[in-house]
């Protein structure tokens, strides 16, 4: 799950959510970049931002547990980021939201954590 971890980071790092104006290579590469953009929204308390984005990787989880039969595993994908979000500078988890997320932060809402 690590290797799988850092290959999706790393296709996230050129890329970006469909309903958010980011295009994803598959469905995996979604539910990674959502949960990312749930921990990034979280960290800034932009809670109503996080649940946007747990809406849109739950979908994609639903819509990969109908191909696969296999159960819903976006929740997963959370904890996953959330293990490796302590080593995330506030600067990265800001640049996250822009790029990834299409969420740009006011100077208040950064400066706030």
């Amino acid at each position: 799950m690590k290797r799988k971890l850092f290959f999706c980071m790393s296709v996230l790092a050129i890329s970006g959510c469909n309903s958010d104006g980011v295009q994803d290579k598959d469905l995996d590469e979604q539910m990674l970049r959502e949960a990312l953009c749930i921990i990034a929204a979280e960290r800034f308390q932009l809670y109503d931002e996080a649940e946007h984005h747990l809406q849109h990787g739950l979908e994609a989880g639903r819509r990969k547990a109908i191909r696969t039969g296999e159960p819903n595993e976006f929740r997963e994908y959370i904890e996953l980021v959330k293990q490796y979000s302590s080593t995330f500078s506030k600067e990265d988890s800001a640049r996250d939201l822009k790029e990834k997320c299409d969420r740009r932060l006011t100077m208040i809402e950064f400066s706030r954590v």
